[in-house]
């Protein structure tokens, strides 16, 4: 009975080893999956980093490219002033269109402002005091 009982003994503990080289065996391939998986994710990161950096060396390379350098335009002055223009007969006012009608007092290249262009049809000349020339 004694041998019997040493056989089931050795039979428990081969079994037991038999187990703990399992999950050891498992625990290894778990391990290098686990590797191999680490290492092509650092591999796609650093792929996906350089990628990134290019990006940014392309955009800052299109952003120098296309970027001008502003500056204010030099300002236009006459070689003398205008003539001060007469009022404009009724028939001229009359006749005025936008196409034909100029506002003096705000050209651009005497006086520092921008043009402006009024639509002679909502504003009347002839209530106001704009100088009205036939071009």
């Amino acid at each position: 009975m004694c041998i019997e009982e040493l056989l089931r003994i050795k039979i428990t503990l081969f079994l037991w080893n038999c187990v703990s080289w399992k999950h050891a065996t498992k625990a290894t391939i778990r391990y290098r999956s686990r590797a191999q998986e680490l290492l092509r994710e650092q591999t796609e990161l650093e792929r996906l980093k350089i990628f990134v950096e290019q990006a940014q060396v392309a955009q800052r390379e299109t952003v120098q490219r296309n970027t001008s350098e502003l500056a204010l335009p030099r300002t236009l002055f006459p070689n003398s002033l205008p003539r001060k223009m007469a009022s404009a007969s009724t028939q001229t006012a009359i006749s005025c269109e936008t196409h034909n009608c100029f506002d003096h007092p705000v050209c651009c290249l005497t006086s520092g402002f921008p043009v402006n262009l009024y639509d002679l049809d909502v504003y009347n000349l002839l209530k106001t005091c704009y100088d009205i020339i036939n071009i």
